[in-house]
């Protein structure tokens, strides 16, 4: 599993690089949408729902910066590989991992999640490893933006 993991770290730090990249992107062309100044109701209507599409894409790739930190610190600490799930002591499929590197949890498990998620029941809270060693609760990752940026791997 250690060979592995190497292997998916580098995977990791790939995509999160190329996250960083397109974030700055992103955020430059919302800054610009955002400062342009609309000749007509139309024109602020498509200047809106562009803004609108620049700040759901960032959330999105924020959050796949948070997933790809949380694997980069179960590597750090031993426990890539190892299922999530409360109570799990089994790990996920080296083959699992090879496609999603960021996985949380056996097959098994992700999919009682997902039929939990899909019927409403209350899900298992999910941690986050931070690169500095902190883990937090979700919900509490408000203020990582900058973090993010800063941060160089």
């Amino acid at each position: 599993m250690k060979k592995q993991a190497k292997i998916c770290e580098g995977l990791l730090l790939k995509r999160r690089l190329e996250i960083l990249k397109d974030l700055e992107v992103h955020d430059s062309r919302a800054n610009d949408l955002h400062g342009d100044v609309a000749a007509d109701p139309l024109d602020m209507a498509d200047g809106s729902r562009s803004l609108e599409l620049m700040r759901a894409l960032g959330d999105v790739e924020r959050r796949e910066i948070m997933e790809i930190d949380h694997a980069l610190g179960k590597i750090t600490v031993g426990g890539f590989g190892a299922c999530e799930w409360p109570d799990c002591t089994g790990t996920i499929a080296v083959e699992r991992l090879e496609v999603l590197p960021t996985a949380r949890m056996c097959i098994k498990h992700q999919e009682t999640y997902e039929q939990m998620a899909r019927s409403g029941q209350a899900l298992p809270a999910r941690r986050f490893f931070r690169r500095d060693g902190v883990t937090i609760e979700e919900g509490e990752e408000d203020g990582w933006d900058d973090m993010f940026r800063r941060q160089s791997y």
